[in-house]
Parts: C-alpha cells; sequence; structure tokens
C-alpha cells in the first residue's frame, strides 16, 4: 500500500489529498475486515510519504456572493433537502466558531441550546479534542430553528446526519467534504450552469446541467473555480477562513480571535489572515512628522494645513504650519537630514 501513496506523491499529489485518501482507504478496509471480507487491513503496515504541500489559500466568498447562495433552491424537489443542508452547514460555519468539517459532522442537538432558543452552543472541536462553548448569534438562530424544525425538532442525535441509505437521518457522513457539492450549487445559484428540461405532462423536467450559453467566467468567478497563482478554488474550509477573515477584519485582537475560532496557537491563527481583503490603514500616530498634507484632488490650486501632531517644539517655540501645493511637495536631501521644500510655483 506503501506505493500507492508513494505514486501519488511522485504525481505532484498535495500531502493533504494523500492524507484524504488514506482516510478513505482506512474507512473502506476497516469495513472489510470487520465484516470477514479480509483478514487484515492492509493500510496498518502502510506508511503515507510527505506530499507537496500546497500553500496556496482557498478562495473566500464575500457576504454579497454568500446571500445569493442562501437564495438558491434546487429545482428539483427531491434535492432540495440536501442543498438546504449545505446552506445550514454554511451558515453554523461562517457564524459559529467556524466549524471544520469534521466539526459539523460530529455536532449533535443536545449540543445546542434547542429548548433555550439557540442562545448558546458547544462547539466539537474534533481537531483539539476540547468541546467549546460559545454565544449562538442572534442571526443564526432563526436559520437553526428552521432546520431543527424541518427534522421534527429532535433532541438528541446528529444535526447534519446522511440523508439518503441505509443509515438515513440517523448515521454520520464519512468521507465527504461537500466541496464538489457546493461548488455546483453556487455555479448554478451565479448562472454559470443553467438546465436543459422537457415537457412532459404538463410538468418540466430537467434532464441535465449544462454550462450556460455564451457565458464566460469574470476573473471573480475564475478565482473562485479555478486555481490562480495566489488561491485555491472555494470549498467547504473557506467559511472557517471567512469566519476568521472577519475577525481580522472587525480588529478583534489575536488572542480572543484566536480562542473564538478554537486555534491551538497564535500561530495557527495567524496562517488564516493572510487574503484578507481589507486594506489596512497607517494610523495616523505612526506617521512621520513633516506637517504637510497633499490633499488628493485634482485642483492644482489648492492648499491644506498638516493635521499633523501639534504643541510647541524647537524649544518651547510654536511650530511653523507648512504647506503645499497639490502634488508638488518636494524633500531634498542635507548633511543633518532632510528639509521639506514647499513649492507654491
Amino acid at each position: 500500500m506503501t506505493d500507492l501513496f508513494v505514486e501519488l506523491r511522485d504525481a505532484g499529489k498535495a500531502h493533504s489529498t494523500l492524507r484524504h485518501v488514506r482516510h478513505v482507504l482506512q474507512s473502506r478496509f476497516d469495513r472489510a475486515w470487520r465484516e470477514s471480507a479480509i483478514a487484515a487491513n492492509p493500510l496498518l503496515r502502510a506508511t503515507v510519504p510527505k506530499g507537496k504541500k500546497d500553500k496556496r489559500e482557498r478562495a473566500v466568498l464575500t457576504d454579497d456572493e454568500l446571500i445569493v447562495y442562501l437564495a438558491w433552491q434546487h429545482p428539483k424537489e427531491r434535492y432540495q433537502i440536501g442543498t438546504l443542508q449545505r446552506q445550514t452547514m454554511v451558515c453554523l460555519s461562517r457564524m459559529f466558531g467556524g466549524l471544520r468539517t469534521g466539526d459539523l459532522h460530529a455536532i449533535k442537538w443536545d449540543a445546542l441550546d434547542a429548548e433555550g432558543g439557540f442562545q448558546f452552543g458547544w462547539a466539537p472541536r474534533k481537531k483539539t479534542a476540547r468541546p467549546q462553548k460559545l454565544v449562538i448569534p442572534v442571526m443564526l438562530r432563526p436559520i437553526l430553528r428552521d432546520w431543527w424544525e424541518r427534522q421534527g425538532r429532535p433532541m438528541t442525535g446528529l444535526v447534519f446526519p446522511t440523508l439518503r441509505g441505509a443509515g438515513a437521518g440517523e448515521s454520520g457522513k464519512k468521507g465527504v467534504s461537500h466541496a464538489e457539492a457546493f461548488r455546483r450549487d453556487l455555479k448554478r445559484a451565479l448562472g454559470l450552469e443553467v438546465p436543459v428540461t422537457h415537457e412532459k405532462d404538463g410538468e418540466t423536467i430537467i434532464d441535465r446541467w449544462v454550462s450556460a450559453p455564451n457565458r464566460r467566467f469574470s476573473p471573480r468567478e475564475a478565482e473562485l473555480f479555478e486555481e490562480t497563482e495566489h488561491t485555491r478554488p472555494v470549498d467547504f474550509h473557506s467559511w472557517r477562513r471567512a469566519y476568521v477573515q472577519a475577525l481580522g477584519d472587525a480588529e478583534v485582537n489575536a488572542q480572543q480571535a484566536a480562542a473564538l475560532a478554537g486555534h491551538s496557537s497564535l500561530e495557527a491563527h495567524s496562517r488564516y489572515l493572510h487574503s484578507t481583503g481589507k486594506a489596512r490603514e497607517l494610523p495616523l500616530a505612526a506617521l512621520p512628522n513633516l506637517k504637510v498634507l497633499t490633499v488628493g484632488n485634482d485642483d492644482q490650486n489648492s492648499f491644506a494645513p498638516s493635521p499633523a501632531k501639534t504643541g510647541t517644539d524647537n524649544g518651547g517655540q510654536n511650530p511653523q504650519t507648512s504647506y503645499s501645493k497639490v502634488g508638488r511637495l518636494g524633500l531634498e536631501p542635507r548633511t543633518s537630514g532632510l528639509k521639506v521644500r514647499c513649492s507654491t510655483n
């Protein structure tokens, strides 16, 4: 079995892919062993080599894109419950501790304050094995209540069980990433895929889904669904990244943000902050005191005094407020440093 993983590594597969393949095979072989179909699980003797580590970050949906996705409903009734389950999982991950996929698969109704109106809940935190009590945001509560009522108001059992097959409604999801189904739903919500239909007995039947004719990916859509130099396509873990980045954009301090996200260290937390879309602004107090403010407009005859540090300097003398014509501020070197030349012609 080790040879299989070596071949995958040599083919350029990421280390996470190798681990996922091992996880899937492990569950399959373990089941076969329990059913006496094989004498032993061959993976027990296999070694997974280190694969390529892809340090590119996952694309993250904007709030407007999230609204479009949550508003979409599958036109076929039999698939609507699956779509709604994924949408509910998305909301829970985005607003409740940035839950990982494994956490979403493990969370149970008795971990959520259903009887009390979903005021708080316990995040499973399967990776660190430290369940965490968190307040459920007001925005999330009606979404959870809707899913709870659709499931018959259960007080125990999994929040997101399998929906089809022998264990439907009870068994947990195993070896499921949801990424492909999520991207498929998102393409249809954005109009990138459209159904091919025909009429039968007055009913519209969907034959298949195809790429929308004469519709190409915009640069933003390409970032969501294709690999770029800096990002990988959006997947379900993107919601955890969106949660952490939102904490950074809200200027929550690192210690509190790491605690809310259930990160074991600040180093692990910081890895999620590299691709945040918020432009950081240097505080005024951190700017050099040139006593000059250049006003960014097209009026070439306008001037503005600097709002920089006030008070007295130069041995108690009042500082001179300098002015600069727009776009004409120059700095001239001299032996003792720099002096500001304010051009007025």
